[in-house]
């Protein structure tokens, strides 16, 4: 989902990744700035219908919008390492911004 800015980012991002970090689930969530806008991905298998429920209400300011595709590839394969590190890896990178 695309967000007005930083903060709205910033705001949803917390939001799912505390609703994540909770609950049982396969899910990861990333914010990343492409193309000068800001947003907010969860990528892994469908949560259950209540922990989907919240993840959408955390994500209700932001809008669909359409990524490149070799970001998803590039996220995905970060997902899978981070997966083998263990079951909760917490990590923030420099800010760099995609075209």
């Amino acid at each position: 989902m695309r967000f007005d800015g930083k903060d709205a980012a910033g705001r949803a991002y917390d939001c799912v990744q505390e609703a994540i970090r909770t609950g049982q689930n396969d899910l990861s969530v990333y914010r990343a700035v492409v193309s000068g806008g800001w947003y907010v991905l969860v990528l892994g298998v469908a949560p259950e219908a209540e922990l989907a429920r919240v993840i959408e209400g955390c994500l209700g300011e932001g809008t669909a919008g359409e990524l490149p595709e070799g970001l998803w590839q590039a996220l995905e394969k970060r997902r899978r390492q981070t997966i083998r590190a263990g079951t909760w890896t917490e990590r923030h990178y420099g800010l760099h911004e995609t075209t």
